[in-house]
């Protein structure tokens, strides 16, 4: 169907209209391309219901016609045709760009943005060409730098000295040994226990003394969220407890100060330490983040309620001290990203020397026993890297290992097979065709 101003092309797919322009077309793209040659200032595509995707489809079209006519204003007419089953959409040129030879009154409307290198992807760049030599020698780099830092990071790892000591089960009566959560909850059964060792090799000071609770997790999304920082930090903030619950209000409804279970459940074993006899200090001051101190806690926020309710949970606090200096609960505060985690309880500030007989009281309070959990107290020193981890010296070193391991073969391939880098011959084109004449 052709005449002199518009003609229509109909496919099984959409009906495509363009004032100017005859062909036959399956895909609004290649209508509008057509457009753009021939100069027609209108175009219109009919999609049928059918079609997926018509608002994307839609969109691609209008910006490839407002590309061809840059510079001028797009209209857009959308129309339904319910009975049909079809949707039209039109794009025509408003307003043309004035030419050269225009006298000028006509005001320029473009959409075109100001030109910059940084949109066009003009900025200078560097991409390097990883040629055999670069990478081979990359690979070996590595392997020098990280084999050195994991044998490193080893010998200090070995040099900790760590005695862990697990107290749960040691510390239950025999009449108790299959009903622990009776004696846990009986105030008039003794908890105190005694657990000694002798010390295998010298600790120098400061030796950290650690509590370790196993299958106990603390990142458990309703415990972590059970605090409220505000109140944690500000005085005036004294009653915002609605993040608390249950641990929120007392039963004559007096906020609780600190709330929220993870306060509630502040560990509460003790621990006294003694040589040969000889009673050890365990310095508790500085075993929490000068940062936490400061920022999170308020020095002006004193306990108030405290485990007052009808069940208790761990231990309590001193009511005339402030948040900010008791570095306990500041400690256990700190939410711990495993089930299996240690705390500092804090620090003896004497050496250990070999064949020291070594007592550890403890008062058995924290209840592990209902949920499963393990406890066990352990004594560290430390060294540059920390405490005893060997695993980051073994990756270091894997890396390293592994990182020259390629370097080996990459270099081994180079020396069998070596080729001219961007020869033409190895491209797949050039390879099909030499095989086509062989």
């Amino acid at each position: 169907m052709k005449s002199s101003r518009q003609i229509s092309v109909i496919s099984s797919r959409l009906t495509i209209v363009i004032s100017g322009a005859y062909n036959r077309f399956s895909d609004p793209f290649l209508a509008v391309l057509a457009s753009c040659n021939s100069a027609a200032p209108r175009l219109q595509i009919v999609f049928n219901y059918s079609r997926i995707g018509i608002d994307n489809s839609s969109y691609l079209a209008w910006s490839y016609f407002h590309r061809c006519w840059q510079g001028s204003e797009i209209g857009i007419e959308r129309k339904e045709n319910k009975q049909c089953r079809q949707v039209t959409l039109s794009f025509f040129v408003m307003a043309m760009e004035p030419s050269s030879s225009s006298s000028g009154q006509t005001k320029n409307i473009s959409r075109k943005p100001k030109y910059s290198r940084l949109s066009q992807q003009e900025l200078p760049a560097w991409q390097p060409i990883l040629t055999p030599g670069w990478v081979i020698s990359i690979f070996t780099f590595i392997g020098l730098v990280f084999i050195p830092i994991g044998v490193a990071s080893l010998f200090a790892s070995e040099r900790v000295v760590e005695v862990p000591l697990r107290c749960d089960d040691q510390c239950l009566p025999s009449l108790y040994s299959h009903d622990a959560m009776t004696c846990i909850k009986d105030d008039r059964i003794s908890k105190t226990c005694a657990v000694n060792f002798t010390v295998k090799n010298r600790m120098k000071a400061p030796i950290y003394v650690y509590y370790q609770l196993g299958n106990f997790y603390q990142n458990h999304r309703q415990y972590v969220t059970n605090r409220d920082d505000k109140q944690l930090r500000s005085k005036a903030d004294a009653n915002e407890v609605s993040k608390c619950h249950p641990e929120d209000y007392t039963p004559n409804g007096e906020p609780i100060v600190p709330c929220g279970l993870i306060a509630w459940s502040l560990f509460n074993d003790t621990y006294r330490i003694s040589n040969n006899n000889k009673d050890l200090v365990i310095n508790k001051k500085n075993i929490a983040w000068k940062s936490d101190q400061k920022a999170k806690f308020g020095s002006d926020v004193y306990p108030r309620n405290f485990q007052s309710g009808g069940l208790i949970g761990g231990a309590r606090h001193n009511e005339s001290i402030p948040l900010s200096e008791q570095e306990d609960l500041i400690v256990w505060m700190r939410t711990a990203a495993l089930p299996t985690f240690r705390k500092l309880y804090g620090k003896i500030e004497v050496d250990l020397d070999v064949n020291d007989e070594i007592t550890i009281v403890i008062e058995n309070n924290y209840n592990t026993y209902q949920f499963g959990g393990r406890k066990s107290v352990v004594l560290s020193t430390t060294t540059w890297i920390g405490g005893k981890n060997d695993f980051l010296g073994i990756a270091y070193i894997l890396i390293g290992g592994l990182s020259w391991l390629y370097s080996l073969v990459f270099l081994i391939m180079y020396m069998m097979r070596p080729r001219p880098l961007g020869d033409p011959t190895y491209l797949s084109w050039n390879r099909n065709h030499e095989s086509r004449r062989r």
